[in-house]
């Protein structure tokens, strides 16, 4: 019995913390607001980050269900906001690691063509692709409705505009906190 407790209240003392990846295994950072463990599968320049596709069976989302996705997982998690090229080249290091083909970001276009993050910062950063669906750089708002960023690793890794209903995985970010 005292085992038992023991082990409750050691696994309650980690939920709370956040432990740094350990030989490529993701860590605990806390409990969810859906009561879900969140796994942070990387930290990167003071950022955790929890690749959506590694812990619900590679389930996608609109734009609007990504956000709302790494909202839910609490602790300050938001879709990926890429301000700086470091982050740019992480997160294509991470499309091209797990092959993935595409990811939801936090960008959305405010008006006919500011592009802000979902920290009400804007792009001032960009890697839009110079190819889309129809042979044109991005942004390009192929389908008159492309109000969305995403990242498309094809023909190389580059920011997309895309239509927000389109199903996607998505990067969830936060600060990393550090067990002392």
């Amino acid at each position: 019995m005292k085992a038992i407790i023991l082990f409750v209240l050691t696994t309650a003392v980690w939920a709370e913390e956040l432990y740094v990846k350990n030989e490529g295994t993701p860590v605990i950072f806390g409990v969810g607001s859906d009561g879900d463990h969140i796994m942070v599968d990387e930290v990167f320049q003071g950022r955790a980050y929890h690749f959506s596709w590694c812990h619900n069976g590679g389930r996608s989302y609109t734009w609007y269900d990504a956000s709302h996705h790494c909202q839910r997982l609490g602790n300050g998690f938001q879709a990926v906001s890429i301000e700086h090229p470091n982050e740019d080249n992480f997160v294509a290091g991470v499309l091209r690691t797990y092959q993935m083909r595409d990811i939801w970001t936090s960008g959305s276009k405010l008006g006919s063509y500011q592009w802000y993050w979902e920290t009400g910062v804007s792009t001032g950063y960009t890697n839009w692709s110079n190819t889309g669906r129809l042979g044109r750089s991005q942004p390009d708002n192929a389908d008159g409705n492309e109000q969305c960023l995403a990242v498309v690793n094809s023909l190389g890794v580059g920011w997309h505009d895309s239509r927000c209903n389109t199903l996607r995985p998505v990067i969830c970010e936060t600060e990393a906190f550090y067990r002392q």
